[in-house]
């Protein structure tokens, strides 16, 4: 009788150590890539934000201070006396629109004028129809159907005007957009100029941008987001004040966002071409800085803002951009406006500006800082609203 083998046990296979730990290996990149996932998704944010709203869409990519400069460039050939030239912003039917008036140089003709000026901006692509009134000639210039710039040439000054010794114009330079990028807040307070730093709520440099303010005797303000019109495309960034938001709602969040950044002195808004459109929602806030002491700047992000006028009605110290500084940011094209700037200044007394930490902005900054302590005197935001604050709130935050 034959006897049966047994069945021998099944051998376990050898566990390769090499396989087993590409395996441990391959679970912890899954592991890291979903970690940096979700915290892409809910961690702290260090981008820097969206400095303004682009502007709107027009029939060319060239921006009006471009096309300003053109024209600048075209009025002082034809034989224009810079010291007569006025200048003048509004609204035209298709966007904004620059008015001029400037007489001729002793010599002038107008008429000859008038040819090289559309000689010159025609080969820019720019179309000049002259027009005669009296003894004045006014120039309409256009570009692809859209009316840009209109222009009053005068005949020469037949006697000089007098000069009388006037008072300087004040100029504010209000930085924007800050809390992001401390080396570009070191490089502007180390200009040496009277500078107003406005701070975004929540910015991971907030604190440190505002303590450096403070040791260089600047100006702190709040710089609070507010809904523009192109929401959600463009995000005004987190706190911001939203429209569909309760009255209540809208005053806590700005509560909020003054208490994370003590050292203001005063809030403008941050984008807000749809919100400021809307009394109802800018009295809650602006009653909150009221009861704070605080003044209010509009940066005036849409001619259809009610901000300036809320502010006075609620008895709130007031006062609005004059002009933005660096809307095309390249140092040339931020020296132009610096020029604009001055002529503004000169006509109106007093100015705000805004401007932004770009390259190009503190470049030009640099390279004009002299002529601007020269030609203007150079103040904090605080010593341009209306009514003035008090001295002792000045003293406290130059401090």
């Amino acid at each position: 009788m034959k006897r049966r083998r047994r069945a021998s046990p099944k051998r376990r296979p050898t566990r390769n150590p090499f396989f087993s730990t590409r395996l441990k290996l391959a679970a912890l990149a899954c592991a890291l890539v979903a970690l940096g996932l979700w915290w892409g998704l809910h961690g702290p944010d260090t981008r820097p934000p969206v400095y303004e709203e682009p502007l709107p869409a027009g029939p060319s990519a060239r921006t009006l201070p471009e096309m300003d400069q053109e024209v600048f460039a075209a009025l002082e050939k034809a034989g224009v006396e810079p010291e007569t030239l006025r200048l003048k912003h509004g609204a035209g039917a298709h966007g904004e629109l620059t008015l001029m008036q400037a007489h001729l140089a002793p010599g002038g003709s107008l008429k000859t004028a008038a040819k090289k000026i559309s000689q010159t901006l025609g080969r820019h692509g720019l179309k000049v129809a002259p027009k005669t009134r009296g003894k004045s000639l006014d120039l309409e210039i256009s570009l692809n159907g859209r009316v840009t710039h209109r222009v009053r040439l005068l005949p020469p000054l037949a006697v000089a005007e007098p000069k009388t010794k006037k008072a300087r114009p004040q100029v504010a330079l209000l930085i924007d957009d800050l809390g992001y990028d401390l080396s570009a807040a070191r490089e502007l307070a180390g200009l040496g100029i009277p500078l107003t730093m406005s701070i975004l709520p929540y910015s991971p440099h907030a604190a440190e941008t505002a303590a450096l303010a403070r040791q260089r005797g600047l100006q702190v303000m709040l710089h609070m987001p507010m809904e523009p019109q192109g929401y959600p495309q463009v995000d005004p960034g987190p706190g911001a004040l939203m429209v569909e938001m309760s009255s209540r709602e809208l005053s806590q969040k700005t509560q909020k966002a003054l208490d994370s950044l003590p050292q203001a002195v005063g809030v403008n808004n941050h984008m807000g071409s749809r919100f400021t459109r809307h009394p109802s929602l800018l009295m809650p806030v602006l009653a909150t800085l009221k009861k704070r002491g605080l003044f209010f700047v509009d940066s005036y992000t849409t001619k259809g803002s009610k901000g300036l006028a809320t502010a006075r009605r609620l008895g709130v110290s007031s006062a609005r951009r004059g002009i933005f500084l660096d809307n095309q940011a390249t140092p040339k094209a931020v020296g132009v406006q610096i020029q604009r700037l001055l002529k503004l200044a000169r006509q109106k007394g007093a100015l705000i500006a805004i401007a932004h930490p770009h390259p190009g902005t503190i470049t030009a900054l640099k390279k004009w800082a002299p002529l601007l302590r020269k030609k203007t005197d150079l103040v904090l935001v605080s010593q341009l609203v209306r009514p003035r604050l008090k001295a002792i709130r000045r003293a406290k935050v130059a401090r």
